[in-house]
């Protein structure tokens, strides 16, 4: 999220109005050449964050959990994943497969299992 906030109420950069409130834009509003120009502009004060979704870790999931699962649960959990899966993969190649594949998870989830 890119946050604009103009000390000149109506103040024109990069093609765009910029009132003196801050006004909030998504990451891919302006082009990187746009934002450095945003950035560089004495009359413009920027923020920029990651959006929600970019709020997250990269984890793995745990392979004695998958243990509990069935063949055809995981086989399905490999395909939401959009993994290929070998016709006739055992239960071991599965989860084996399932585990190399970084997984994202929200920060409060991460923060709550390292307690």
């Amino acid at each position: 999220m890119i946050r604009i906030t103009s000390k000149v109420d109506g103040y024109r950069r990069c093609g765009v109005l910029h009132p003196a409130r801050p006004t909030e834009y998504p990451d891919d509003r302006f082009s990187a050449e746009e934002l450095a120009v945003l950035q560089a502009d004495p009359l413009l004060t920027v923020e920029v964050e990651p959006d929600r979704v970019d709020a997250r870790t990269v984890g793995y999931l745990d392979p004695v959990g998958l243990q509990e699962m069935t063949v055809a649960q995981l086989k399905k959990l490999a395909a939401d994943m959009e993994l290929e899966v070998p016709e006739k993969a055992t239960k071991k190649q599965l989860i084996a497969l399932i585990c190399k594949e970084p997984v994202m998870v929200d920060d409060e989830a991460a923060a709550g299992a390292a307690e």
